[in-house]
């Protein structure tokens, strides 16, 4: 039972996640946001990432942008770090099966547990603060 109750917390958290996506995008484009984004361009990154700890400042990053191949070539960036010795932690997006392959841990998927545990606590957050906006 405690299976179900997972897969349905984890379900939830995903189709609330997607809604809050195509939420902002209505209110992009229908203009409803501008004062929304307005304070958050005004509100840096660093002081929103102060209320969970400022993990981004014990990480050394790569960061991989471009038009195309940005999935594949951080892949193969991560199994060359892997095979080196490092510890790889990897975030891509959009996914192709699951939303659990956007995030891996020196390969492995993150588990149901860990998007409930994290994702909940930053919707409730947005919920109350529109966070994300």
């Amino acid at each position: 039972n405690t299976g179900r109750s997972l897969d349905t917390k984890y379900a939830n958290a995903l189709r609330e996640l997607y809604q809050l996506n195509v939420a902002n995008r209505y209110r992009k484009e229908s203009g409803r946001t501008l004062q929304g984004l307005l304070s958050f361009s005004q509100v840096p990154h660093s002081l929103r990432l102060q209320q969970f700890g400022s993990p981004h400042k014990d990480l050394k990053c790569i960061h991989i942008a471009g038009t195309n191949g940005k999935g594949s070539v951080t892949c193969k960036c991560a199994k060359a770090l892997r095979d080196s010795g490092f510890s790889t932690g990897m975030f891509v997006s959009p996914h192709l099966n699951t939303f659990r392959e956007r995030i891996q841990i020196d390969g492995q998927y993150i588990s149901k547990e860990d998007v409930c545990r994290l994702m909940i606590p930053l919707l409730e957050k947005h919920e109350k603060e529109d966070f994300f906006l």
